[in-house]
């Protein structure tokens, strides 16, 4: 079996749920590459993830090339200039594969065609990569074997259909029940603890700086808990509740909170969002050597004040001597969609934005309502938008009532915020965490 046989027999697959599938996927892309090396075009974030999962499979890598070699790191691998592919011009020899997201795919072709090696048609990776990363964790998740969930972070599978993700979730969890008149497709909400921060950035992810002029507090602990609760209540397996801010590990009542979630006996991961700036104390670590609680930091760098810093660099030291579930970020741009502009398209336009969009799965909590995203959230709360737009009031609901918003939810083409966004194809690119007056 060649690459171009293996796409056709398993691209089409939109998540793995079967474990003779995963096993077949694993093994019959490993047979594509018994005579040939890969290489890989683009450095970033999609380029090191391939990377990474290449050596798991022990495909061998020629090279990595990028525009902006000179700015990339590998550990185990040089990065090249693109131009360096055609001292590679054995077509046989060799498969490229170009490391992006897809709205940039077409940008990235165009940049290769121009180079005029032997290598026709070229793969887009981040497909494949999304078959490939599914069949082998979630052939790990039926075997027992340990998914390092840290990486799920800058996973192109980590959305709401990981399935591997979730038989672990409920692994981890000992959750073997099966809840009737639920929600069967929702399966992933973050909540907003408060807009009080150590930072103010610039085009804030969750909008803290501009929220936090109108209103600054952090949301109660029997709050959190009881909107939580009501959403676990209508859905078979809510596999991570994600705990952002502000700055999570602000809050006073965190500890309770985190205490109060790891006993919702349908709840899988938590993860907690954080900046680091903030050095846990002595009861939060001994809460967060959970493994069902990973932790990310963001990990900003010189834009933020140097006490801060580190603040930062010694919360990443204690994470890592207490053996804390971590991902330490490596984000080098931000995409502005700070602003609510009107966007007018027509209704394709839009459904096409809303499907690329990544943060079209990143459901956001806060007080009793349930919202499709951050930018949602803000423009509600800052009046941008009207309060009777598509947010869900929670407790407005029976169990049962509230599933099938929740399924309805899901399964929504588009959103009225997104008539307001300029994500993805729009967002003007500015750099992370620039700092703004207080």
């Amino acid at each position: 079996m060649d690459i171009r046989q293996w796409k056709a027999k398993y691209l089409a697959l939109d998540m793995i749920e079967d474990y003779e599938v995963a096993k077949n996927v694993i093994v019959e892309f490993k047979e594509c590459f018994k005579n040939k090396e890969a290489i890989i075009y683009g450095a970033g974030v999609v380029g090191q993830e391939v990377y990474n999962l290449f050596l798991e499979l022990g495909v061998k890598v020629a090279t990595i090339v990028d525009k902006n070699y000179r700015n990339c790191k590998f550990e185990k691998c040089e990065v090249s200039a693109t131009n360096t592919i055609k001292l590679l011009n054995q077509a046989n020899k060799y498969e490229v594969f170009l490391a992006v997201g897809e709205f940039r795919e077409k940008e990235m072709l165009d940049d290769f065609n121009k180079l005029g090696t032997v290598f026709q048609n070229p793969h887009f990776a981040l497909r494949i990569q999304k078959i490939l990363q599914s069949a082998i964790c979630y052939n790990k998740a039926c075997n027992d074997q340990e998914i390092y969930l840290p990486n799920c972070y800058e996973c192109v599978v980590f959305e709401n259909e990981c399935g591997a993700l979730q038989k672990y979730a409920q692994k981890l969890n000992h959750f073997t029940g099966k809840k009737t008149n639920a929600s069967k497709n929702f399966k992933t909400v973050g909540y907003i603890l408060g807009q009080v921060c150590t930072l103010s950035c610039k085009c804030c992810n969750e909008s803290v700086p501009y929220v936090s002029k109108i209103m600054k507090k952090f949301v109660k602990k029997d709050t959190v808990l009881k909107d939580i609760e009501k959403v676990a209540a209508s859905c078979e397996f809510l596999g991570i509740v994600e705990l952002v801010g502000g700055e999570p590990l602000l809050h006073p009542e965190l500890d309770k909170i985190l205490q109060g979630i790891m006993q919702i006996e349908n709840v899988g991961i938590i993860h907690i969002f954080t900046s680091g700036t903030v050095v846990p104390n002595e009861e939060i670590i001994k809460l967060l050597e959970n493994p069902r609680i990973v932790i990310y930091v963001s990990n900003y760098g010189d834009t933020i004040p140097e006490k801060l810093q580190n603040n930062i660099l010694e919360t990443k030291q204690l994470l890592k001597r207490k053996g804390v579930l971590h991902k330490e970020g490596n984000c080098t741009s931000w995409m502005d969609f700070s602003t609510y502009d009107y966007i007018k398209e027509s209704d394709e336009e839009l459904k096409n934005r809303f499907k690329n969009c990544y943060l079209g799965d990143c459901h956001r909590l806060y007080e009793g309502y349930l919202y499709r995203c951050s930018h949602h959230y803000a423009g509600t709360i800052l009046d941008i938008f009207k309060e009777e737009n598509d947010r869900i009031s929670i407790h407005a609901y029976t169990q049962e009532e509230l599933a099938v918003k929740l399924e309805l939810f899901e399964s929504a083409e588009t959103a009225e915020a997104c008539k307001f966004c300029k994500m993805p194809f729009d967002a003007e690119i500015i750099g992370v965490a620039e700092q703004m007056e207080k």
